[in-house]
């Protein structure tokens, strides 16, 4: 993930680029924090992808799914991800 995208006062899409897999609308995904190792697990949440957006110049596309290599908007990690300092 990188930067985010404000779209109101109160919840924001991150913004990714899928590497393997199909991401799909519904699934639980891991969202690891700045201070996750693979060995100790405590900043690390699993939270609901509730929305998946192409991004198209000004336009926003609501999709189902987003196959390997697409580079997406995902809604639902905003109580997660805090700005990065």
């Amino acid at each position: 993930m990188s930067p985010n995208y404000i779209i109101s006062q109160i919840c924001f899409d991150a913004y990714g680029r899928i590497l393997s897999g199909t991401l799909k609308k519904s699934i639980d995904l891991q969202v690891l924090g700045k201070h996750c190792t693979i060995e100790e697990k405590e900043d690390m949440a699993v939270r609901q992808c509730t929305n998946i957006w192409l991004y198209e110049s000004r336009f926003r596309i609501l999709i189902n799914d987003a196959p390997t290599g697409s580079i997406v908007l995902i809604e639902g990690f905003d109580q997660t991800i805090s700005k990065a300092e």
